[in-house]
């Protein structure tokens, strides 16, 4: 009886550990997408503020209103291709030029889909040509920007400490190939790493003097 109530605490613990674990990353996936969605609005609202020149009385501005419905038609088809090309998905810590790739993608989609929905709906009569280039630009610095800027901290490079050389433990690798490169490789982008690659020791003096990165 006692092995039971244990086994059956044991199972109830791991039912809970994956209702955490899937509850966490549910609501991670929705702050992202939250954030990319508010990125789009506030990349188009940017392109436009720019395209009239920076001023606060937009000058040829005929409806006010259509704007903001064009900002939230902007924003909703953004989150609509976000979440199509999983963008809410990716880990910042990891963001990778496949990563950017994807929002560039992302951006270029959002700007056509949107050209369109708006041409079908008033032929684009009061949007400034020039915006539709900046709200791409925009789109997708405010995408990348804030990824790359978490790797970046994440990994020491920005406002992090980092271990001193003399701390460090100097290693030789032995061998040149893909599993010796993804060691240096992470050795050099971890702040908190023990071990300082000073060396590779490879099969032939073809790879003397080169670097692996």
């Amino acid at each position: 009886m006692l092995c039971r109530q244990k086994a059956g605490l044991g199972v109830r613990n791991i039912q809970l550990t994956l209702a955490d674990f899937f509850r966490g990353a549910i609501s991670s996936r929705a702050l992202v997408l939250f954030h990319d969605t508010l990125a789009a609005a506030g990349a188009f609202f940017l392109s436009v503020w720019f395209a009239f020149g920076l001023g606060l009385h937009w000058a040829g501005m005929k409806d006010p209103w259509f704007y903001g419905w064009a900002t939230l038609i902007f924003a909703t088809i953004a989150a609509v291709v976000f979440v199509l090309n999983d963008l809410h998905k990716g880990v910042w810590r990891f963001t990778s030029f496949r990563d950017l790739k994807t929002i560039v993608v992302s951006a270029g989609l959002t700007v056509l889909l949107f050209l369109r929905v708006l041409f079908i709906a008033s032929r684009a009569a009061d949007l400034p040509r020039s915006s539709i280039v900046l709200s791409f630009l925009f789109l997708a610095a405010f995408l990348a920007g804030p990824r790359v800027a978490f790797r970046a901290i994440q990994e020491g490079g920005i406002g992090t400490p980092t271990l001193r050389r003399g701390n460090r433990i100097p290693v030789y690798v032995v061998g040149v190939g893909a599993r010796a490169e993804s060691f240096v490789r992470e050795t050099a982008r971890d702040a908190h790493s023990p071990y300082e690659v000073v060396g590779l020791i490879a099969p032939s003096a073809y790879w003397m003097h080169r670097h692996v990165q």
